[in-house]
């Protein structure tokens, strides 16, 4: 059966808010990123792209990858859909196609009539990307860092702040690429009682934790199959910012085998069971990350951030599939620039 990939990139925000007008900017980000779907894209597939793509720039995508995908635009139930630059001449519907999204959300059911079953409960897809459920499985597993938690309203922040003696990050139940964060030491300011007060009231809980000397943070992937069977398909070096947000990815960076990136990936793998026990199935990132300790040591943070959707990550996975595997890839986000040029980003080989 042929794939339609929809890149609903705006999948964290509809989490937290539901689904209303998108933003300008929303869709903007939506129409650039739909090109990163070639990683995955196989002959005979289509991406959908809220904004049309220069057919001339995407024809050259597909060629110089070898792959003939079409571009699906338009009002996607109960109105046209019109394809450019497919050589297969589909128009219609959607029907006989496995609609492949980038997170399954309620708008991807509603507006793209996904069959019954054809993705796992929103109810567990929203549970399984809360950052209170990975906060949770830390604890329940002993891996918590010290400090680090669920907080519930300012006075328990305030307690939690006298507690730790040094740097943190408060974080939003729902984020993405490092975004919906912020970081400090000591008393917070003014502007950041107002954030926390704004995410208390809308979600319930921020999640405090001790900043680390971050050595490396790395995002291993899973799938998790319909049987409950869970598959490690490898990782990649996550490049970032100084505020953490995410940069790009880079393959073959490091080695998997030592003893505590085993560690890690096993403490990753009971969490994907978790997410299998609940119902969950199909793509998972989860974020780790290499810090220092006291002395000159370091130690391996194995459930960062959990990602129940499709990641950049895993997208640079695949790219890395089409190299040689003596060669070292970096998938790195670039300025966009102009929407009709169909950039997507720069992938370096080495």
């Amino acid at each position: 059966m042929p794939r339609l990939f929809v890149g609903n990139f705006d999948f964290e925000h509809e989490l937290v808010e539901g689904r209303g007008q998108r933003s300008g900017v929303l869709q903007r980000l939506n129409g650039e990123l739909a090109c990163s779907w070639l990683a995955v894209a196989r002959d005979g597939d289509a991406i959908w792209t809220p904004q049309v793509i220069n057919e001339r720039a995407w024809r050259t995508l597909f060629e110089r990858f070898q792959v003939d995908v079409g571009m699906v635009t338009g009002p996607v139930r109960g109105g046209p859909m019109r394809e450019v630059a497919s050589r297969r001449g589909w128009l219609a519907g959607g029907d006989g196609w496995e609609i492949v999204p980038w997170g399954w959300s309620g708008s991807i059911v509603k507006e793209w009539g996904a069959a019954e079953g054809a993705g796992p409960p929103l109810e567990v897809v929203q549970w399984a990307n809360s950052r209170e459920f990975s906060c949770q499985l830390e604890a329940q597993l002993g891996v918590s860092l010290p400090g680090a938690g669920v907080v519930r309203s300012m006075e328990e922040l305030q307690q939690r702040l006298r507690q730790v003696n040094g740097p943190w990050i408060l974080k939003a139940n729902f984020g993405m690429s490092g975004r919906e964060q912020l970081r400090g030491s000591g008393e917070l300011t003014l502007p950041q009682v107002g954030w926390c007060k704004n995410r208390l009231k809308r979600d319930g809980l921020v999640v405090f934790e001790p900043r680390l000397e971050v050595v490396r943070e790395v995002g291993l992937q899973f799938e998790i199959e319909r049987s409950g069977e869970v598959r490690l398909l490898g990782g990649c070096e996550l490049l970032v910012d100084q505020r953490g947000e995410y940069l790009g990815s880079g393959c073959g960076q490091f080695d998997l085998s030592t003893e505590g990136w085993l560690k890690g990936s096993s403490l990753a793998e009971l969490a994907c069971e978790r997410l299998a026990s609940k119902g969950y199935f199909g793509p998972v990132g989860i974020d780790q990350m290499e810090y220092r300790v006291q002395g000159d040591g370091t130690a391996i943070r194995a459930i960062q951030d959990i990602n129940a959707r499709w990641t950049m990550g895993r997208l640079a996975l695949e790219w890395g599939k089409r190299f040689p595997e003596r060669h070292r890839l970096r998938w790195r986000h670039g300025s966009f620039g102009e929407q009709s040029r169909g950039d997507v980003g720069e992938v370096d080989v080495h």
